[in-house]
């Protein structure tokens, strides 16, 4: 089996789509290379992709390709693809796609779900791609429900897998990073909210919460993090008009090691989304030693439990409350810290990579029954991907794919191309002896007959870039060296461990 793993292109400022992938990839890279396992992996992913160049993963870009993604799985052979979020493209092998809530479904009054082209957008994509879908990843059996219920998708085909746990939070305790020594900020005396600026993230409900235990007298502030999506200056002018502006602190998007100093010395971590319930803040939390208080959104206590105290998310006062009884009640407090110390021991990213890759072991009983060239047949715009590759004179790159492919048409193209193709590789063996010869003018317009005719086989340029540093011409043969990279970036080989 090759499986395919689809890497979305995320900004770390985006939150948790981006936290979520990376710990996947992590994991993926680092358990699941040594197992021992029948599978091989694929990398796909568009364009520049922060993920990718952080964690040096060899991939396939498929903006490469005439077809993109489709043509790019079929080419390599994929079994079946994992996309590691929800940024679906259309493919005709088999896939799995997680879903991590249906709030334009269901609580549709939230701008950011239905305002513009939004909720249209969203039920065109989920509408056509759950049914489709070799098996669906959600958190919670309330996400499961909810999955068959609005898309009747069939229940066996959704598998309850719970959020990971990112890698990089920890309970081993760190000094306060050099962002934050300006803060003012003292261990235990502040609620900490790490969440973007959408309106259904709730941060309302905090300002109006601790507007209360000021009124006590309780010497709290409020720490918000995270990236403006819109809703950042209604907050600020909040602020302004409750009389909080030193109360509450605004710090933006921080660093990893901001993040985990503030889950260790924060009070509680004060979770109010009105969305749910495959959050990651939460299990942050736990794994930091931080008490969590959070909203009791529809399937929440599914994925905390008794290890956080749940409130209504629309009552400051329930939340107010629990940040008193926190501060009163030690027992309580590291009651709290051991449940969600014992619940994350179960949320890992291995764990979660392994029910998957588990998954797709299961699926090859039936993914054997067809070869990977059976799917040719029922992709016509083959036909047209190749037409472009004709006009672009992109002959490897069409050689290489109608070798895959066994509808008659595409075979009869195959033979009639091969012929000329020959002719290419013959020109280029050619270049090579006239090279090894030191006739590097002769070589020279033997690859650039071979240009005329094909621009996309790489060893062409290899042989241009060698002509040119002998000819001392060194700028063109690094060019030519960018270009047999960037055409042998389609020719990418499996992972394979063993």
């Amino acid at each position: 089996m090759i499986t395919g793993i689809h890497v979305a292109s995320p900004s770390k400022q985006i939150g948790g789509g981006y936290v979520y992938q990376k710990c996947l990839l992590q994991s993926i890279m680092n358990q699941y290379l040594a197992a021992n396992s029948a599978q091989k992996i694929i990398f796909f992913h568009s364009g520049d992709n922060l993920l990718i160049q952080e964690l040096q993963i060899p991939s396939v870009d498929y903006g490469n390709y005439q077809g993109g993604l489709n043509e790019a799985v079929l080419r390599h052979g994929v079994d079946i693809l994992w996309f590691l979020s929800i940024f679906y493209e259309q493919v005709d092998i088999p896939y799995i796609v997680p879903v991590w809530d249906l709030q334009h479904r269901l609580q549709p009054f939230f701008p950011e779900v239905s305002a513009g082209q939004e909720h249209n957008v969203r039920e065109h994509i989920y509408s056509h791609v759950l049914p489709r879908a070799t098996f669906i990843l959600t958190g919670t059996e309330t996400g499961k429900q909810e999955i068959s219920f609005f898309y009747r998708v069939p229940p066996e085909r959704i598998i309850v897998n719970p959020m990971p746990l990112p890698q990089y939070i920890s309970d081993e305790r760190i000094e306060q990073p050099s962002e934050l020594l300006d803060s003012g900020l003292e261990s235990g005396k502040f609620i900490f909210y790490p969440a973007q600026f959408w309106p259904h993230k709730n941060q309302i409900v905090l300002l109006k919460a601790l507007k209360i235990l000021i009124e006590q007298n309780l010497g709290f502030r409020l720490v918000l993090t995270g990236s403006d999506q819109g809703n950042l200056d209604y907050i600020k002018e909040t602020i302004s008009a409750m009389g909080l502006d030193q109360e509450v602190l605004l710090l933006g998007f921080v660093s990893d090691q901001a993040l985990l100093w503030l889950y260790q010395n924060a009070a509680a971590l004060t979770y109010a989304s009105f969305f749910g319930p495959d959050n990651i803040p939460p299990l942050e939390a736990f794994s930091a030693g931080c008490p969590v208080i959070a909203a009791n959104a529809a399937g929440i206590y599914e994925q905390l439990g008794d290890a956080a105290i749940l409130v209504d998310p629309r009552d400051e006062r329930a939340f107010a409350t629990a940040v008193m009884e926190l501060s009163d009640n030690t027992a309580l407090r590291h009651s709290l810290i051991a449940k969600g110390r014992t619940l994350v021991k179960t949320r890992t990213a291995d764990h979660y990579v392994q029910r998957v890759l588990a998954l797709i072991d299961e699926f090859a009983t039936i993914r054997r029954c067809w070869g990977s060239s059976c799917l040719s047949k029922y992709t016509p715009s083959l036909i047209e991907w190749c037409e472009k590759y004709i006009t672009k004179k992109e002959i490897y790159a069409l050689i290489t794919l109608l070798s895959v492919c066994q509808d008659a048409h595409l075979k009869k193209m195959y033979d009639e191309l091969l012929p000329l193709f020959n002719n290419i590789t013959d020109l280029n063996s050619r270049a090579e002896a006239e090279l090894a010869a030191n006739r590097h003018h002769m070589a020279q317009e033997l690859l650039n007959n071979a240009l005329d005719l094909c621009v996309d086989y790489p060893p062409i340029y290899l042989n241009l870039a060698k002509a040119s540093y002998k000819c001392s011409e060194i700028d063109g043969a690094t060019e030519f060296i960018d270009k047999a990279r960037y055409y042998e970036k389609r020719s990418l080989k499996p992972l394979d461990h063993h």
